[in-house]
């Protein structure tokens, strides 16, 4: 995250910049009139584990990745405090609709949902917004048992019925989940892609057309009303 205290000249509302180069991608999106989102992509090398460790040879490896990009992503970088800086391993993510009933179910009283359930790429991000659909849902799922969650002697007639309502969100979430996943797998290998095919698909139909109608198909989603158990009367609407 840059922190420019005389601002910038890119205005709030302006959409993500995004330069490719050659096995390296870089983007930047501005958050205010002075702090701007930044974010380089490139292949993974037997150094990145050293240099992770210091941010200042983080920054480094950064601005020698985009020593030949326009812009000022360069100056973006520079003007980064170092604990902002972070290097993550980006891992090609995707399952399989057969796994998703057996993870979503969970055993007992236990189940998961954001990253841990699925993790996705970042391409089209949406990962925190999922996370946070996967909550109202099974926070919906759960109010209609009206059990006592402060008293957790339940009995097996309760896990049970917990069990059910697991079953429920899994199958209320699955289809959702696995179209982000999918797309977010899709968007990453055509962005991240140095093959001539990728390279011709992205530069001349993706980036073009595509891209940001895409990205506005996957976020617009209405995961429904949210039940207050002290105001039943009231709901929140997410």
């Amino acid at each position: 995250m840059a922190t420019l205290t005389e601002g910038h000249r890119y205005t709030v509302e302006k959409k993500m910049v995004q330069i490719v180069g050659k096995e390296v991608r870089a983007g930047f999106i501005p958050c205010t009139d002075q702090k701007v989102y930044w974010f380089i992509t490139r292949k993974s090398q037997p150094q990145d584990a050293d240099v992770s460790r210091d941010p200042e040879i983080l920054r480094c490896a950064a601005l020698e990745a985009v020593r030949d990009f326009p812009g000022p992503i360069g100056e973006f970088i520079k003007s980064s405090p170092a604990d902002t800086l972070s290097l993550a391993d980006i891992k090609v993510r995707w399952f399989w609709p057969w796994e998703w009933d057996s993870k979503a179910k969970g055993r007992g009283s236990v189940t998961l949902l954001g990253d841990a359930l699925h993790p996705m790429m970042p391409d089209l991000g949406q990962g925190a917004s999922s996370a946070m659909e996967d909550a109202v849902v099974l926070a919906r799922c759960l109010s209609h048992l009206n059990l006592n969650f402060e008293n957790i002697n339940w009995r097996e007639k309760q896990e049970r019925r917990i069990e059910e309502c697991f079953r429920e969100y899994a199958a209320a979430r699955k289809w959702r989940v696995l179209g982000i996943s999918g797309g977010a797998f899709v968007a990453g290998n055509v962005m991240d892609g140095y093959s001539s095919f990728l390279r011709f698909l992205r530069e001349w139909a993706w980036l073009p057309f595509i891209s940001m109608s895409y990205i506005t198909y996957f976020a617009a989603s209405d995961c429904g009303n949210l039940p207050l158990q002290s105001t039943p009367t009231h709901a929140h609407q997410i």
